[in-house]
Formats: structure tokens, C-alpha cells, sequence
């Protein structure tokens, strides 16, 4: 199980919390949740990598950090 701390700086101004863009071209390759979750919760999850969208945060308007999750023995 690995899991991806990503901070982003974004060009554009946005709001945390946003999953439309999961449901475009992200969708079947990006997962979400809100849930509080552990590692043994994405033992051979589907999804290529999940978000984990209680585990980020929006540190002003234009950076973000982002987590996600995927279990690289699966599949």
C-alpha cells in the first residue's frame, strides 16, 4: 500500500473539495472518499488510485494538498 502526499500550486483560483473533475477524464482511474480510512481499508481496491478527499486540504486558494491512496501489490 502506497500513499501519495501531493501539494499542489494551482493557476487558476479553486475550492477544496471540487470532485467534478473525477467524474471527466479522471473517471474509472481516479476513486474517492470522504470516509476516514487506513491503509488495510484499499487491500485490492479496483481503482488505480483513490482520493482521499478528509485527508487534503486547501491551503489558500491556489494551493492544495492533495492524498491518494493505491495498493500497488494488486491487480
Amino acid at each position: 500500500m502506497l500513499v501519495v502526499d501531493l501539494t499542489c500550486h494551482l493557476k487558476k483560483p479553486a475550492r477544496y473539495g471540487n470532485e467534478e473533475a473525477l467524474k471527466g477524464p479522471l473517471k474509472n482511474i481516479v476513486g474517492h472518499t470522504e470516509h476516514q480510512v487506513v491503509s488495510s481499508d484499499f487491500n485490492s481496491d479496483t481503482d488505480p488510485s483513490t482520493f482521499d478527499a478528509g485527508a487534503g486540504i486547501a491551503l489558500n486558494n491556489h494551493s492544495v494538498k492533495l492524498i491518494f491512496w493505491y495498493d500497488n501489490e494488486f491487480g
